[in-house]
């Protein structure tokens, strides 16, 4: 199980809540719910985004409830994965307020205080990244990075991927 806990600003960067997120149906109903033109994935992440921009926040329940199994057939391996730039890019599109640099910057003076997985200097840069590279070649990376990333050490470690 990897340690995590929820902060808003890195939630613009990494989705920290992928999967089995219990919430009041007035938060659903909030936000409107997931947005069904996002075929190709991240919609979950960008309606997790939708959330914290309305206020509301995730929190981490740090007991394993169950057990989740990933695919090598699953949305994240199979389509998005290969995608991240063009749909990181739909979110950021759908959402500009929130990616301007000045709010960003706002946003993290805000939630600095909070655990983050990583420094905010390596959020800034792949940022940074992804508006010089064209989105394939920023998908290209990612998935070099995802590769090499903590929690799929972890994963393989305890026999998953």
């Amino acid at each position: 199980m990897l340690a995590k806990s929820y902060n808003f600003f890195e939630q613009l960067f990494l989705n920290q809540m992928p999967y089995c997120l219990l919430l009041p149906r007035a938060a659903w109903a909030a936000v409107g719910g997931y947005d069904e033109s996002m075929r190709k994935g991240y919609e979950d992440w960008e309606f997790n985004i939708r959330l914290g921009a309305a206020g509301y926040y995730g929190h981490v329940v740090r007991q394993p409830l169950f057990h989740y199994r990933v695919s090598s057939g699953g949305m994240l391996i199979s389509q998005s994965n290969r995608l991240h730039g063009e749909l990181w890019g739909q979110i950021q599109h759908k959402h500009p307020d929130l990616y301007s640099w000045r709010r960003l910057f706002g946003l993290w003076r805000t939630w600095r205080d909070r655990p983050s997985t990583y420094p905010p200097a390596l959020y800034f840069c792949w940022l940074a990244l992804y508006r010089l590279l064209p989105a394939s070649a920023f998908s290209t990376l990612f998935r070099w990075l995802r590769k090499r990333s903590h929690s799929r050490r972890v994963t393989a470690r305890q026999g998953g991927l």
